[in-house]
């Protein structure tokens, strides 16, 4: 399910008990408050939540703070929040490092939640689309 607000996405997948929530765009105060709906549709049900940031252009101190109140209740509820980082710009925001060491970080949600492979069809069609710009 995706929905969209002006400069801000999110997109939630489901696999077992395990949530990926995708941020996208511009996380402040203007959709903060969007941003911490949508991770409580998920985290209370869910044993591990993935929060990926990899989509991000932007986190102010606003956004930051939604994040770390989810965390917080991730400690009080018995449920895992993991962060993939983000591009360097979004990991800033996580400075001072007492802030960053409140989360726990991977550099991709791969190993937490690995990708489907795609149909065999789809793998040849691309290979073919590739040799024809090659060539």
């Amino acid at each position: 399910m995706t929905i969209a607000l002006p400069r801000f996405r999110v997109e939630t997948e489901l696999e077992d008990r395990v949530a990926l929530v995708s941020l996208f765009g511009e996380l402040d105060g203007c959709v903060a408050d969007y941003c911490e709906e949508r991770l409580s549709d998920v985290e209370m049900r869910l044993r591990h939540v993935v929060v990926d940031l990899r989509g991000l252009t932007l986190i102010d101190r606003i956004g930051l703070h939604t994040l770390v109140r989810a965390q917080m209740r991730s400690r009080l509820g018995g449920w895992k929040l993991t962060v993939v980082h983000g591009p360097p710009s979004v990991d800033e925001a996580f400075t001072p490092r007492f802030i960053e060491e409140l989360f726990d970080w991977i550099d991709g949600a791969d190993t937490v939640f690995p990708p489907t492979a795609p149909p065999q069809a789809n793998v040849e069609s691309a290979r073919q689309e590739g040799e024809d710009c090659a060539g």
